[in-house]
């Protein structure tokens, strides 16, 4: 308790200014090291797309998926698929081939306060003919 209360005059008096610290005991040297940072990716695949080259068809699937803290990429889904127009099988064929895609992304996880956390990211892959 009395160790307590001393650091509590202690820390008074050095935010005060009536005190200095030592020069071992900058406040740096008690702030916890934050590495605050966005998921880096390493490799990012790009589907393959025999379908749309054969049928001379241009768009893009945008895809939401989550990068885990654990390096795994989870929950892919479709969000959007344009132009609207495509016909169904090209549509379904550029899905599963982008799902396949981001599957296989490598990362280095997003870090929060120096811990690796799961991040949503938003992945748009384009096809030209």
């Amino acid at each position: 308790m009395r160790h307590s209360r001393l650091l509590v005059v202690w820390l008074a008096l050095t935010s005060a200014g009536l005190l200095q610290l030592p020069a071992w005991a900058s406040p740096a040297a008690y702030q916890e090291k934050r590495e605050d940072r966005k998921a880096a990716i390493k490799s990012e695949p790009h589907p393959e797309d025999d379908e749309g080259r054969n049928h001379h068809y241009n768009g893009a699937v945008t895809v939401r998926a989550i990068l885990r803290s654990d390096g795994k990429v989870t929950d892919i889904e479709v969000i959007e698929i344009t132009p609207n127009d495509l016909p169904e099988e090209v549509a379904k064929d550029w899905a599963r081939k982008c799902i396949e895609a981001a599957s296989q992304i490598k990362f280095k996880p997003a870090m929060k306060n120096g811990h690796p956390v799961s991040q949503y990211v938003r992945l748009v892959y384009t096809f030209k003919e």
